[in-house]
């Protein structure tokens, strides 16, 4: 009989033993924290140049922003120096205009009323005409604050016939409404006597009207119409 044996040979791990000295594993460690602290400082000191440069930037825009602003405001200084007596210029012509309107409100223009007056019937004429303004001259501010009636108009004259006198009083009434009252009011015959001139039979006549306060010639009231 044959009897084999084998025998198995266990392969264990050993122990890894560090044979170097103490200070060379700290000194190895030190220096890795000196390459991290070394990369560590140089990305701070990167980052603040970038902040000085960035900072720096911008303040310079600013400084530029700044010149540019001034001479700006500089420009625009002179340029209202040159306008610096407008606003006086502006109050004087408002003060004119105010006394120019406070001087023509008052005003009537006659010569309207004396070219009507000049149509006369035949054979009928004037002897006298009195135009009379009850406003004296600045008393009104505005033409608005004028009083109804304003003047009175007295005419005195000759009329061939009752009848020529009445187409004439007609006529000064319906170039009264004509003109939408601008004219005369109130047109009224204060005297009506027959007389004789050599053998003809005449009618000596007398007759007065109001002037309205729409007779002011207005001209000046809105500014710049003057």
């Amino acid at each position: 009989m044959t009897i084999q044996t084998s025998t198995t040979a266990a392969s264990a791990t050993l122990p890894r033993v560090n044979l170097l000295p103490p200070e060379i594993h700290e000194r190895k460690r030190l220096q890795q924290v000196q390459a991290a602290v070394l990369v560590g400082v140089v990305a701070v000191v990167g980052g603040v140049g970038y902040l000085y440069y960035e900072g720096t930037h911008k303040v310079s825009d600013a400084r530029q922003q700044l010149a540019q602003a001034n001479s700006e405001n500089a420009q625009l200084t002179r340029q209202l120096a040159t306008f610096s007596d407008v606003k006086g210029t502006a109050a004087q012509l408002n003060a004119s205009e105010a006394l120019l309107t406070q001087a023509t409100s008052t005003e009537v223009r006659w010569s309207e009323y004396l070219a009507d007056f000049g149509f006369l019937p035949r054979n009928s004429w004037m002897t006298s005409l009195s135009l009379t303004s009850s406003l004296p001259a600045g008393t009104l501010t505005t033409p608005a604050q004028a009083a109804p009636v304003i003047g009175s108009v007295t005419i005195s004259g000759f009329a061939t016939k009752y009848h020529d006198l009445a187409t004439w009083l007609d006529s000064l009434a319906e170039q009264q409404n004509a003109k939408q009252q601008k004219m005369l009011q109130n047109v009224y015959l204060s005297k009506a006597a027959e007389t004789y001139i050599g053998p003809t039979k005449i009618v000596e006549f007398g007759a007065t009207a109001d002037v309205p306060a729409a007779g002011l010639s207005g001209r000046c009231v809105t500014p710049g119409s003057c």
